[in-house]
């Protein structure tokens, strides 16, 4: 395979860095070295013309207005695939089959809930904190509960364990989060219902009037 180069002359001195092909859309002018080699950076004002990271997840292309991961374009995700699935994708390379998509839901059912002690710092927030600022602050006292799962010597034999119960718990969190922003009470999650049913249940859940879990909305 050939390889091919871009040549840039500054003060009569010649450099030459590689083109990098990526499998969709443009092709890249690898400069990482540039301010190591010349002394100089570049000047892209609006961030219009770099590529921040190369990704064999996401493919954006803001001006055709294309997004896609893992080469499933956005709009067939949406159409077609639940968030459980799409998640899977994410981590996984590609969509599940029936029985990996089954396992999957298992595993955020199982993760679903949080600590016991950890409700008890709900009751510590000012009644006017964000509800943003409290899910961002339970999320990282999350290892404190959890620490076997960050001090494993190899991380990435622990990777898909913890993306998984972070999934499974962020919602928890994030539904709780709201029901304290009001004063409610917390309703906790449900082995029967999936994943988004789930959030909206506990989201809107109330014990004077039951949510109703509208297919549509889910």
């Amino acid at each position: 395979m050939t390889e091919h180069f871009a040549k840039l002359i500054i003060d009569g001195n010649t450099y030459t860095y590689p083109i990098v092909e990526g499998t969709l859309g443009h092709r890249a002018i690898d400069i990482s070295t540039l301010i190591q080699d010349t002394g100089c950076i570049t000047l892209d004002q609006g961030y219009v013309n770099t590529g921040s990271c190369t990704s064999s997840i996401t493919y954006l292309d803001g001006d055709q207005g294309v997004l896609s991961y893992r080469g499933y374009a956005i709009e067939d995700l949406a159409e077609n695939c639940s968030f459980v699935e799409v998640a899977y994708l994410l981590l996984h390379d590609d969509l599940p089959n029936l029985e990996e998509l089954n396992a999957y839901r298992e595993l955020m059912a199982e993760y679903a809930l949080i600590h016991e002690d950890m409700i008890h710092f709900f009751d510590h927030f000012p009644t006017n904190a964000p509800p943003m600022s409290i899910l961002s602050t339970m999320v990282n006292t999350l290892h404190n509960f959890y620490p076997e799962l960050t001090t494993h010597p190899d991380p990435m034999e622990t990777f898909d364990n913890i993306t998984t119960r972070l999934l499974a718990k962020v919602r928890t969190i994030a539904a709780f989060s709201y029901k304290k922003s009001l004063g409610h009470p917390l309703i906790y999650p449900r082995y029967d219902l999936n994943y988004c049913e789930n959030f909206l249940n506990m989201m809107f859940d109330k014990p004077t009037k039951p949510y109703v879990i509208l297919p549509e909305v889910v």
